[in-house]
């Protein structure tokens, strides 16, 4: 496995350097996530190589949402786009800035709890008016029902008739009072950080204009909605992220059946499947809208 990992780094090295000419390609650090190969180089920048099919048309959307969020007037650093993007022999990629910084530091809930609670302000008072897309057009946007339908109810056995509900939950949702400018995967995971506090907020490929509950669901996913209510001064938010954090598993499934991605997506129903069975598909703390 180590070889392997090896081989694939160097093979992305070497694209790297034939594609995007004149940087320390030898010196950048893999990072192989679910959807992308990032190969970062401190103070140069990072270089995003969408993997699996149609990987230029989801480029093109990460290129494009990244550009509308540069203009949303955030209280908050971003990557600025450093490149468009580079198609050659069958990858393609974009760079973009190394904002400074490291992973979250372990720390509990509590310390956390302030930074994301100021990152979420921001994101509040941001614009708008900017050219973003619908919600979840990373995992197949408008047509997600139907792909969870044809898709990925056939291979959820008995959890098929629990992901019908969650999605139709979600469709049955009222729109939200409130719209606002979406992260679509936040947490300390995407936040970047320096002596305890947070110096930027990276991957913005789910960012959309829509129901700021999307933004609240995956840190109900970590820390549970006990939690999070003590920085959600809204109980209707709360709930509506209750329903969206139910359907987070069969997003990653559409997204990667989408993409081919195929032993991702069957992990990603197997996670939905044991949310299921140990009650914690809305909480992990076993709380329903």
């Amino acid at each position: 496995m180590t070889d392997e990992r090896s081989d694939r780094e160097t093979e992305l090295a070497v694209w790297a350097a034939v594609a995007f000419p004149g940087r320390p390609w030898h010196r950048a650090r893999h990072h192989h996530g679910a959807f992308h190969d990032v190969l970062l180089i401190p103070h140069v920048g990072a270089l995003r190589v969408p993997i699996g099919d149609e990987a230029s048309v989801r480029a093109a959307r990460e290129v494009e949402v990244l550009r509308a969020v540069g203009r949303a007037s955030l209280g908050i650093v971003i990557p600025e786009l450093l490149t468009g993007i580079v198609e050659s022999d069958g990858r393609c990629g974009y760079l973009v800035e190394a904002l400074p910084g490291g992973a979250a530091p372990e720390a509990p809930w509590s310390r956390h709890r302030p930074a994301l609670v100021d990152v979420l302000a921001a994101l509040s008072s941001a614009s708008i008016d900017v050219p973003l897309p619908p919600p979840r057009s990373w995992c197949g946007g408008a047509d997600f029902p139907a792909v969870v339908t044809r898709d990925l109810l056939p291979r959820l056995g008995g959890s098929a008739a629990a992901a019908e509900q969650a999605v139709q939950a979600l469709a049955d949702l009222p729109p939200p009072r409130r719209p606002g400018l979406v992260h679509g995967d936040f947490g300390a995971h995407n936040l970047l950080w320096a002596e305890g506090r947070p110096t930027g907020l990276i991957d913005w490929d789910h960012a959309c204009i829509g129901d700021v509950a999307i933004d609240i669901a995956p840190l109900v996913g970590a820390h549970g909605s006990a939690a999070v209510s003590t920085m959600v001064d809204d109980d209707d938010v709360l709930r509506r992220a209750l329903a969206h954090r139910a359907t987070l598993p069969l997003q990653v499934a559409a997204a990667a059946h989408l993409a081919g991605r195929i032993s991702l997506r069957d992990h990603a129903l197997a996670n939905f499947s044991r949310r299921c069975n140990d009650g914690t598909l809305h909480d992990p703390d076993g709380a329903e809208p």
